[in-house]
């Protein structure tokens, strides 16, 4: 996450990269709450949203989150074949990886087990933006050794950006968990197993607030 903030502070990325900071930090936020879980909503059910303030914060920077992927993935100059948008991309998700986590082990908790479609829900958190990203590299990845070479038109700053990203995602222990390319990391840090997704949006938001 540390290398990820720096990018994000030299390079015009803010939004891409800080919502899932923020996502992350509401999520700790949440985790800290001292209320008894069964007693974390009962002020909710007579409000069309939710009352708690951390776990509204949350829904608010999750959804902001997936708003602000979806503007990059479909931004006109970026389908015409920019790539400026990959590493502020890639390290959003990587950020987004250790969100799900932490979602996982709120829905999970005392006031969710009974619903196991909270659990689904949020295990499968974002599964279907990483597919999207690997779909959308195509076979652009410049984080496998041998991309990083002029003839791709790249310059010392941005050989640079994707040396510290191979060292922030620990690229040289990827081979020993049989990783071998950026879209395989994001699928062993969100634990996608290639399976069927659910045919309706992710509703982990919607999930929070019940």
């Amino acid at each position: 996450m540390g290398l990820a903030a720096l990018y994000q502070e030299s390079h015009n990325c803010d939004r891409l990269i800080g919502r899932p900071l923020k996502c992350m930090r509401s999520c700790l936020e949440v985790l800290r709450f001292s209320t008894p879980a069964h007693h974390l909503h009962d002020f909710c059910k007579s409000s069309i949203i939710c009352t708690v303030e951390c776990v509204r914060y949350l829904e608010h920077h999750l959804e902001n989150y997936v708003m602000e992927l979806s503007r990059v993935f479909f931004k006109k100059k970026n389908l015409r074949g920019n790539l400026d948008w990959w590493l502020p991309a890639f390290y959003s998700l990587c950020i987004q990886g250790f969100v799900r986590r932490a979602l996982c082990h709120i829905l999970n908790s005392e006031d969710y087990h009974k619903n196991i479609q909270r659990s689904i829900s949020a295990t499968q958190y974002l599964h279907i933006a990483v597919r999207l990203f690997i779909a959308r590299s195509g076979l652009y990845d410049p984080l496998v050794p041998g991309s990083l070479d002029e003839s791709l038109g790249a310059d010392e700053t941005t050989i640079h950006n994707y040396q510290a990203a191979q060292v922030a995602v620990n690229w040289s222990s990827w081979a020993s968990h049989d990783i071998w390319n950026s879209g395989s990391f994001l699928r062993y840090l969100f634990e996608d197993k290639g399976g069927v997704l659910p045919t309706k949006d992710d509703t982990t938001v919607e999930k929070l607030r019940r």
